[in-house]
């Protein structure tokens, strides 16, 4: 069985990154689907090596507002079932 726990580790640090982000007022997202060999090449990654995640990180544009307060949330009782799919 191939061990995934590399998997898990980069996407508990992955989100712990994008959070802190959050927190410092920068924008980000995480990346997961992109071309591996290409990014490997741009960033000089070591044959043996993969790339599991991407994230851009920076501040909105002067005058912007990066992010909105959320609107209106659905009631539990719309979004949650008990006992039944």
């Amino acid at each position: 069985m191939k061990d995934y726990s590399v998997l898990v580790d980069v996407s508990i640090g992955m989100t712990h990154l994008i959070l802190a982000a959050r927190n410092e007022g920068l924008g980000t997202c995480w990346i997961g689907m992109f071309d591996n060999t290409e990014v490997k090449r741009i960033l000089g990654v070591p044959e043996g090596w993969n790339v599991v995640g991407l994230t851009p990180l920076g501040y909105p544009k002067a005058g912007e507002k990066a992010f909105t307060e959320p609107g209106e949330r659905n009631p539990l009782s719309e979004i949650i079932s008990t006992d039944k799919f």
